[in-house]
């Protein structure tokens, strides 16, 4: 199946979200989180783009330290994440 067709296959989930704020603390893992930052430290270190948003970088951090993040072990990996 080409990659940017609009069918998807028999049993694939749905991959639209909810767009309900801060539900990704439902739906990460605290190591996916990590990752993220990881990601974003790496990506945009020294430019001050996680100044944007430093409640949602601090949240994170709290969640990928352990204080929260998805109730299950592991939350499902997406997109190759």
């Amino acid at each position: 199946m080409d990659r940017w067709a609009s069918r998807r296959p028999e049993g694939m989930p749905p991959f639209v979200r909810k767009g309900i704020v801060g539900d990704w603390k439902s739906q990460l893992s605290a190591g996916q989180v990590r990752r993220l930052l990881d990601a974003l430290q790496t990506r945009t270190g020294g430019s001050g783009a996680s100044d944007l948003w430093p409640d949602v970088v601090a949240e994170a951090r709290a969640v990928a330290a352990g204080a929260g993040g998805a109730t299950n072990a592991e939350a499902p990996v997406r997109d190759g994440a």
